[in-house]
């Protein structure tokens, strides 16, 4: 098993000490796609909260037995079920090279994965905001330049056709409004529709509450809340942060899932329009 650049599967995460693979594996909630390199059709598993280029790349044969990874079943039940489907006997060492592999690249649910975890998360919350992961790919990271892109949706075809304007506040408070999170370059248009409507009935309002979607998805943490400011070409956006907060505490397990914000976009686009 190898990283998308060909190193071993544990050269990019931190170390997190001494510790053994799991008797019973269950692997994690993980992206997995075939892939072909160098002739050899191979399986690419990677969290989608790595950054895009932290992939492990397996076989068919090793993504197959670790799909089998459920955290019920013991080493010597691994061997014998894959030597049922493999019709043919399978050594336990095998499959416990494997597990030790995977645990390796932190794709197992396991107390070398949780570790690592603590320490990303640790190492995030310390970051004095979250930063900008598109900049450069999706918007320019200078306010000179994104400011002529951003105000260039709103004269697109499909746009509102004109720039915001506090002569034209409407009269009625805006309470919400549903903006895409998809590219500014295909979703421009829609994103200047939205913004239009923010700026021109919501100019009076002190919080905007911005509610994205999670595509990374975890399990035992629904909600991705925090309490870093987002970066900007602009300037940071600031969040109340008493109010995260005080949310925490009413609600116990909602900043379990923080570092989702790291490598989601979703927030970001919208963050870089109200800014």
């Amino acid at each position: 098993m190898t990283d998308a650049d060909g190193s071993s599967t544990g050269g990019h995460h931190s170390s997190t000490g001494e510790h053994h693979p799991p008797g019973r594996p269950k692997l994690r909630l993980v992206d997995a796609r075939p892939v072909e390199l160098q002739g050899q059709e191979l399986v690419a598993l990677r969290d989608l909260a790595w950054p895009p280029d932290r992939v492990v790349l397996v076989s068919h044969a090793v993504a197959a037995l670790a799909s089998l990874f459920d955290g019920e079943r013991s080493l010597p039940e691994l061997a014998g079920e894959l030597a049922r489907m493999l019709g043919g006997e399978v050594e336990e060492e095998l499959i416990a090279s494997v597990v030790a592999q995977l645990d390796e690249a932190l794709l197992l649910d396991s107390p070398r994965y949780r570790a690592d975890l603590a320490d990303r998360l640790a190492r995030f919350r310390g970051l004095p905001h979250r930063p900008m992961i598109l900049a450069g790919e999706c918007f320019s990271p200078t306010a000179e330049q994104a400011t002529r892109e951003l105000d260039g949706f709103y004269l697109m075809e499909d746009g509102p056709g004109r720039l915001p304007s506090q002569r034209e506040l409407s009269g009625q408070p805006l309470r919400g409004a549903v903006a895409p999170h998809i590219d500014y370059q295909r979703g421009a248009p829609l994103y200047a529709q939205a913004y239009l409507q923010v700026a021109e009935g919501a100019a009076e309002a002190d919080l905007f509450v911005l509610l994205g979607t999670d595509h990374k998805g975890e399990v035992d943490a629904p909600f991705s809340l925090t309490d870093l400011d987002y970066d900007t070409p602009f300037g940071p956006l600031p969040t109340d942060k008493d109010l995260v907060q005080d949310l925490a505490r009413r609600l116990p397990g909602l900043l379990a899932g923080e570092l989702g914000h790291a490598q989601e976009h979703s927030l970001e686009l919208q963050a870089v329009m109200l800014r």
